[in-house]
């Protein structure tokens, strides 16, 4: 027994040296391998703090190389998620634009609001240095000259027309802004006006009716001014005439209901007297729709009303009136209702199952009325065919503004992309497209002058611009003059008889609660 214990012990001594051996060369043969993984992390490491080194050196000395711009020319930061400004060269953590009412936390929106302000400031400067791109148009006109174009009229190269659509062009072309009028209610003091949401004028183009937003309350108010023709010898650029904007006496409201839609509304009774139609809806839905006939002219608030009607608790869009006829269509939940003014009788049309946001008369033929519809419909209904959609034509958006011209050929439509065509309803095609409003779902009106020549509308990004009607182009773009806002767009209007007066020619600017004249 003691030999084999001696043995065993033996075979288990040599097991054990054999392994120890084999540990001992497997740790010799593994030391290089690891010192040489060791030097390589280290010199990864100290690589990388050397960059990082080399990076903050570089951020310290020039901040401006820490952001790029990229294809839409919005700044990009180098970190994810922050936000470099150049001004206070420093970083600001990019936060949800649920956080943008918050002044001192950076969001997308306010990101977006700063380049608009530069840029708004920055064409500003263009505009009033005159180093603004100039047009083809503008070009051609520089070409031509006052004796040339007469001539040219002698010698029957020129007519008339031409001549006239040229001198409106030139006179676009040198629009600068001039005087600022703000809104107020002279024998109301009480009643303090805070934005101007609605503008329309007169055929004469001497009255302008404005819906206005009450600071006090939720209420709205329409207005009626005179607009006249000033005259100043000392003015600095020379200019002996400019436009006057007196304010009314007497103001309609405050309304307690939101004004969805107002038209003029002239009748044969009231002859030379400014009358309006207007709807109201109630935003909170307690209190029923209602369509108001009034006399602006009259000299009390008590006799201003002349019809009304209640609609029922349906959601009214647009409203038009026909002055031969002296009935009127109301655009209500995807319907349209035509209504006799004096026996209150009504009749249904089809709208292919979609709101009409716009509507108008033909001023020549009576019978035929034409809807804009939410899904970019131009409805044609002839009155005296109930149930029957004469034409219909498509854009790619809803139709929310209308005009027809005095041809009774041709049709003016807006939709919500900000696109402006020019229709042609014998063929049903589109002519001309007025491009550059810049739009996104709003419903925006535009304004034809007296004689057809341009076209004027503004955007969203509250910029005002001027397009020539027949050839389509932009002639002039105007930023605006205050620092731009989503709740409250500018309204335009261009005429070349202000106050009755030929060649008074001007644009009116109705932004906030002042009115800005460019002439």
């Amino acid at each position: 027994m003691k030999v084999m214990n001696r043995q065993y012990q033996s075979r288990r001594s040599q097991q054990s040296s054999s392994r120890c051996s084999l540990q001992g060369t497997s740790r010799d043969s593994s030391c290089p391998s690891k010192r040489k993984i060791k030097k390589r992390n280290n010199n990864k490491y100290t690589s990388n703090n050397g960059n990082r080194a080399d990076h903050q050196n570089n951020i310290e000395e020039n901040h401006f190389d820490t952001s790029s711009l990229d294809e839409t020319g919005q700044v990009e930061s180098d970190i994810p998620g922050y936000y470099y400004d150049k001004e206070k060269k420093t970083y600001f953590k990019i936060l949800p634009n649920t956080m943008s009412c918050v002044s001192s936390f950076v969001t997308k929106e306010t990101i977006r609001k700063q380049e608009v302000e530069k840029q708004r400031l920055l064409d500003l400067k263009k505009v009033e240095a005159g180093s603004l791109p100039k047009t083809q148009q503008q070009k051609k006109n520089e070409a031509l000259n006052l004796l040339s174009v007469l001539k040219s009229v002698q010698c029957g190269l020129f007519t008339c027309e031409n001549l006239m659509t040229y001198t409106a062009r030139q006179m676009c072309c040198v629009l600068k802004q001039d005087e600022e009028w703000p809104i107020s209610c002279p024998t109301q003091l009480h009643l303090t006006l805070d934005e101007i949401q609605k503008m329309e004028v007169t055929t004469s183009r001497d009255k302008l009716i404005c819906v206005s937003s009450v600071k006090s309350c939720l209420g709205q108010c329409i207005q009626l001014l005179a607009v006249g023709e000033g005259r100043s010898l000392t003015r600095k650029d020379k200019k002996l005439t400019y436009i006057t904007i007196k304010p009314p006496d007497i103001v309609l409201g405050p309304v307690y209901k939101k004004i969805s839609s107002l038209c003029l509304a002239p009748t044969q009774s009231l002859s030379g007297m400014t009358t309006v139609m207007y709807t109201t809806v109630c935003p909170i839905g307690y209190m029923p729709s209602m369509i108001y006939m009034c006399n602006l002219d009259s000299p009390t608030t008590d006799t201003m009303t002349i019809f009304e009607l209640n609609l029922g608790f349906k959601t009214v869009w647009s409203a038009a009136w026909d002055s031969q006829r002296s009935r009127f269509s109301v655009g209500s939940e995807q319907k349209c209702h035509l209504i006799d003014a004096a026996t209150r009788r009504r009749w249904t049309y089809n709208t292919c199952n979609s709101d009409p946001l716009s509507q108008t008369f033909s001023p020549n033929s009576c019978n035929i009325l034409y809807n804009g519809t939410r899904s970019g419909l131009i409805l044609v209904h002839d009155a005296r065919c109930q149930g029957q959609i004469k034409a219909q034509m498509k854009q790619h958006h809803g139709v929310g503004c209308l005009k027809l011209l005095q041809n009774d050929n041709h049709i003016l439509a807006s939709d919500f992309s900000g696109t402006i065509c020019l229709w042609d309803l014998r063929k049903q095609k589109v002519l001309m497209k007025y491009k550059g409003l810049v739009n996104s779902h709003y419903q925006l009106p535009f304004h034809v002058d007296e004689t057809e020549t341009l076209l004027c509308s503004s955007g969203s990004d509250s910029y005002t611009k001027l397009w020539d009607i027949k050839s389509g182009e932009l002639l002039k773009s105007f930023p605006p003059p205050y620092p731009a806002s989503i709740d409250s767009f500018p309204v335009s209007i261009y005429s070349q008889h202000w106050g009755k007066v030929p060649g008074n020619a001007g644009l009116i600017v109705a932004l906030k609660n002042k009115f800005v004249t460019y002439t």
